[in-house]
């Protein structure tokens, strides 16, 4: 992963985190690891985060593993990460201005036909 992959993915754990009220050390506790290292995985810091660590912070922020996980750049066959991180794994040079686009005209889609999954909802 690099320094980018690493930031996005922090900054991708911080907004749900905050968005479910956790503090970092309430977090920390929650996933058994310190919470330094928390903080160094949200500032893009941790080069290579641990799956079975990313694991146990989506369970806490309510994401989809798959999702933490190939933005990680782990490998994922279980299940498919939502629409970002798939983007940002396989089109790594798109601006994250493309990203959004892209995304925004899915969810058109998704609206106009009602397909797709829900907010939230896992393909798996």
């Amino acid at each position: 992963m690099d320094d980018t992959q690493a930031a996005e993915l922090g900054a991708h754990i911080r907004k749900h985190r905050e968005a479910t009220g956790l503090s970092i050390r309430r977090l920390a506790s929650l996933v058994g690891i310190d919470q330094a290292q928390i903080i160094r995985l949200e500032q893009g810091k941790v080069a290579s985060p641990k799956a079975d660590v990313l694991d146990r912070i989506a369970s806490e922020i309510r994401v989809p593993v798959a999702d933490l996980l190939t933005m990680a750049g782990y490998p994922v066959t279980r299940a498919l990460p939502s629409l970002r991180p798939y983007m940002r794994a396989k089109y790594r040079d798109l601006p994250p201005e493309a990203v959004n686009e892209v995304e925004d005209f899915v969810k058109r889609l998704q609206a106009e036909h009602g397909s797709g999954p829900k907010a939230g909802e896992d393909e798996a």
